[in-house]
């Protein structure tokens, strides 16, 4: 049986191709449009996954697009305009009436205008191949990235958490999660949104909203805690009556630009950021004690959020944690495609049915390239290069040298993470890395960047991650670090004491591993820089054209693409402390 699953066509459009329940591949369309977080059809991403199957659009079972028709959106919305008493909640008037004048007159009516545009993009592509309207399922945004969290958890039994700026008149919702069926326990519906409220001071800072929440998160840790800053924040999102509210935040943007000019941008995200773990924690503790269920899997844009994650494994009751490595909009393909999989198993069997749990080993799902391909692509631009006798010995060896290189190897990772098969690689110990690096790819960055570890080592680097092994196999969850990571590994640490760590093993990627395993016998050090292979504002790399055209950009002198090490004539990374 062979499942299409399409996500929201609004932001980072993406898809999923599913056989007999095994993921073929997934992929989203800005990595072959080059345009960062690319809306639409993913077009070019589904006939890559078509071709890669060998298969044809007459060959699909069953086709499914995680975006609701125009009238369904429609009355999601107005039955929250129609429900919600926006006077009655405490605050300034002008802030109430520019609050719901920015819903009413120009959020709402630009949302339905974007809707029609993106479900008449829809019906296009589906007539231009031949696709009958019938045949396109639209399900439930927010119980897709439940079935994202709960099928790649591995978890029988799960309590799973979405929660994201909106989709389908929701902003979160918490599933009781057996045998591989879904029990809504608790929704969340518009205004009220955990995504919106971090969204707004995203604006206010001057970054971009819906793309840039990391930079915030990053910047709390340089933050302190202010009256002013935390009252604001807390009178935007607060917990009550077993749910949360955020009735505030689409005409916030005004109050939060002079806070931040008369606090600092610092103080200002780090009361956003501790206010909205401290709401996320609370809201889950008490259905965690209310449905006796251990295990918590998450997905949607705030699961994006790492701090909060941790702060969410460590909540009383939780024993293991999995995040979705695709958390947001653009992994919505992927659970469409698999919930799919999995009821027409339930239809097909009815009582006999039993749910067996299979949990995600990597998301290396996107495209690859043969080593003739690379080798045609590297002669043609010009290239010097050489095949190695071992290339992960080598790259271990230039690493060690102090060499940064620039990474190309496999099939490409699903999610907006990289890791280790488009990354860029560097060693640990030298923190002045965050200012000559992001200088070189354009980036203006608050985190430090993350290291890859090895899995082994991880326990004496990291702690408390007991039942959160697995999220940090994808790099989706802050630790504290040990005193012997903040010693030797300088460069991974953020100014919080925490990392965001991708660990390995053998069966998850053998060549990361032998790498990091001949780097740690030559240094000593058992974890390695690794960021994602762009430049600013750019999706992370493809094709081995993007690789060379990014190594290009960013002055690099060594490109590892597939067994080839390419020299650029470019400087090696200025001397630490320079």
């Amino acid at each position: 049986m062979l499942i299409l699953g399409i996500g929201e066509l609004d932001n980072d459009s993406g898809a999923a191709l599913i056989k007999d329940g095994e993921t073929i591949a997934a992929a989203n369309e800005e990595r072959f449009s080059r345009i960062k977080q690319q809306d639409g059809v993913p077009a070019k991403a589904i006939d890559w996954m078509l071709k890669h199957a060998g298969a044809t659009f007459a060959d699909l079972d069953e086709i499914l697009c995680v975006r609701q028709d125009v009238h369904a959106e429609y009355s999601h919305d107005q039955r929250q305009l129609d429900q919600v008493a926006w006077f009655s909640y405490p605050g300034p008037f002008s802030w109430k009436l520019a609050n719901y004048g920015i819903w009413r007159f120009r959020n709402f009516k630009k949302r339905l205008e974007l809707s029609k545009l993106q479900n008449q993009r829809l019906l296009d592509w589906a007539r231009e191949h031949g696709i009958e309207r019938s045949r396109i399922e639209r399900p439930d945004h927010h119980l897709m990235h439940a079935a994202c969290a709960y099928y790649g958890s591995g978890f029988d039994e799960a309590l799973a958490f979405t929660v994201d700026g909106w989709g389908d008149g929701k902003t979160a919702t918490l599933y009781a999660c057996r045998n591989g069926r879904f029990e809504l326990i608790h929704e969340v519906m518009l205004p009220h949104s955990a995504g919106v409220f971090y969204a707004a001071v995203t604006r206010a800072a001057g970054y971009r909203p819906f793309r840039h929440e990391g930079k915030i998160t990053g910047l709390a840790a340089h933050g302190s805690y202010d009256d002013e800053c935390m009252a604001f924040a807390r009178m935007g999102l607060y917990n009550v009556n077993g749910s949360f509210e955020a009735p505030y935040n689409y005409g916030s943007y005004p109050w939060l630009r002079r806070l931040i000019k008369k606090k600092g941008p610092e103080k200002l995200a780090y009361a956003y950021q501790h206010t909205l773990e401290d709401v996320m924690t609370k809201y889950v503790a008490q259905y965690v004690k209310s449905t006796g269920l251990k295990n918590l899997c998450l997905a949607g844009g705030v699961a994006a959020n790492v701090r909060v994650n941790q702060k969410l494994h460590e909540v009383p009751g939780v024993e293991k944690t999995f995040i979705f490595p695709h958390m947001a909009d653009g992994g919505l393909g992927w659970g469409a495609a698999m919930w799919a999989w999995h009821r027409s198993q339930q239809r097909k069997l009815g009582d006999k049915y039993r749910y067996e749990p299979k949990r995600i080993h990597n998301v290396y799902w996107g495209p690859d390239f043969s080593e003739d391909e690379m080798r045609q692509t590297l002669e043609r631009e010009g290239v010097r290069f050489t095949r190695p006798e071992d290339i992960d010995l080598a790259m271990a060896d230039l690493l060690a040298d102090g060499e940064l290189i620039a990474r190309f190897q496999g099939a490409m990772e699903f999610g907006p993470r990289a890791l280790c098969h488009r990354s860029i690689l560097y060693q640990p110990t030298d923190p002045t890395v965050n200012v000559w690096l992001n200088e070189r790819l354009h980036r203006t960055e608050f985190m430090p960047f993350a290291p890859v570890t090895l899995e082994e080592d991880a326990p004496k680097m990291y702690k408390n991650m007991s039942g959160a092994e697995h999220p940090a196999n994808f790099m989706t969850i802050t630790f504290d670090c040990t005193e012997e990571m903040a010693r030797t590994c300088p460069a991974v640490v953020h100014i919080d004491g925490t990392a965001r760590p991708q660990t390995i093993r053998p069966d998850l990627d053998q060549s990361t591993y032998r790498l990091l395993k001949f780097y740690k016998e030559r240094t000593g050090l058992c974890s390695v820089i690794n960021t994602s292979f762009n430049m600013h504002e750019e999706p992370i790399i493809c094709t081995p054209m993007d690789a060379i055209r990014g190594a290009r950009s960013a002055r690099f002198r060594y490109l590892a693409m597939g067994p080839f090490l390419c020299e650029f004539d470019n400087p090696s990374p200025p001397p630490r402390g320079k």
